[in-house]
C-alpha cells in the first residue's frame, strides 16, 4: 500500500534529525562536492532552512551565509523572522507558504519576501504595497503541473490582462516546483520544464527557479537562475537508484528524542 504523503514527510524529518549536522556542515565545502560543482554553474545559490535549532538550522543557515548563499527559503513566516535573527540584515529570507491572511505587515518588517501562490495573495500584497506607498518584493509561483501550489494558466492569463493586478509587486522571481524530479526518466520532467518556460514568458521579466534538490540533477536546462537544494544538503538521495551521489555523515545513526510534526523536506 503506498505510503501517505505525511507518512513520507515524517520519515524524512526523521531522516534529517538522524544526521549529525557538524558532520554535514564538512560536506559544503569540499572541491569534489557533487552539489557545490552543480550550484557553480548558477548566479544564485538557496537552500531552504527550517528553524528547528536542536537540528541544527541556525548553524547550516550561518555556514551557507559565510559560504556565499544570498538566498534562503522558508516554510512559513514565523520560521523567517527567526532565520533573520540568525543571518542579519542582507541575504534574501523568502516564504514558502505566502503571507498569513490580515498579518501580512509582519513580512517587509522582518524582510521577509513571500512567495505568491494565488491571486488573493497578490491582491493582499499589492494593497499594502499601497498602504506602504512603496513597492514590495515577491516571488511568483506558477503551477508547472504538480497542482499543489501555483499560478495556473488562466490565472495567469487574468493578470496579463489587468497589469494593474500587479501594482506594487517588485518581482525578484519567478518559481515553480518540479513533481517528480527524483526519477529523471519521468516524463512529467520535460512537460513541466515546457509548460514553466510558456508561462513564465507571459509573467514580468524575472530571474527563475525551477530546480530544487533532485531537479537540480537533471541537467543544465532545469536549474535557470537559482537552484534550491534543501534535503541533499544533509546527505539524503536526491534521486531514487541504489547510488547516493551525496556525502552521508558516517557517524550519523544516533538515538535522539524526536517529536514528529507535519512539516516537510522539500
Amino acid at each position: 500500500m503506498p505510503q501517505s504523503n505525511f507518512e513520507l514527510r515524517r520519515k524524512l524529518l526523521q531522516l534529517e534529525a538522524l544526521y549529525d549536522v557538524g558532520r554535514a556542515l564538512n560536506t559544503l565545502r569540499p572541491e569534489d562536492d557533487l552539489l557545490e560543482e552543480l550550484m557553480k554553474r548558477t548566479e544564485y545559490k538557496s537552500v531552504i532552512v527550517f528553524s528547528r535549532t536542536k537540528f541544527g538550522a541556525d548553524r547550516i543557515a550561518r555556514a551557507l551565509r559565510d559560504d556565499g548563499c544570498r538566498t534562503f527559503f522558508v516554510a512559513h513566516t514565523e520560521e523567517g523572522i527567526s532565520l533573520r535573527k540568525v543571518l542579519g540584515p542582507g541575504p534574501r529570507v523568502i516564504v514558502l507558504h505566502g503571507p498569513p491572511p490580515g498579518d501580512e505587515a509582519e513580512l517587509p518588517e522582518h524582510e521577509l519576501i513571500p512567495v505568491l501562490s494565488a491571486p488573493w495573495q497578490i491582491r493582499a500584497w499589492s494593497n499594502l504595497a499601497r498602504q506602504l506607498d512603496r513597492p514590495l518584493p515577491a516571488v511568483l509561483q506558477i503551477d508547472s503541473g504538480m497542482t499543489r501550489f501555483g499560478l495556473s494558466d488562466r490565472e495567469i492569463d487574468e493578470i496579463t490582462a489587468e497589469p494593474a493586478s500587479l501594482m506594487g509587486l517588485d518581482v525578484v522571481l519567478v518559481m515553480s516546483h518540479l513533481a517528480c524530479a527524483d526519477n529523471p526518466a519521468h516524463p512529467a520532467n520535460a512537460a513541466q520544464l515546457a509548460t514553466f518556460k510558456g508561462l513564465r514568458k507571459r509573467l514580468p521579466a524575472a530571474p527563475a527557479s525551477l530546480a530544487a534538490s533532485s531537479g537540480i540533477f537533471l541537467g543544465r536546462d532545469y536549474r535557470f537562475d537559482l537552484v534550491r537544494p534543501g534535503a541533499a544538503l544533509y546527505g539524503i538521495a536526491p534521486q531514487l537508484g541504489p547510488t547516493n551521489p551525496m556525502h552521508p555523515s558516517p557517524n550519523s545513526w544516533k538515538s535522539q528524542e524526536w517529536t514528529p510534526n507535519q512539516d516537510g523536506i522539500i
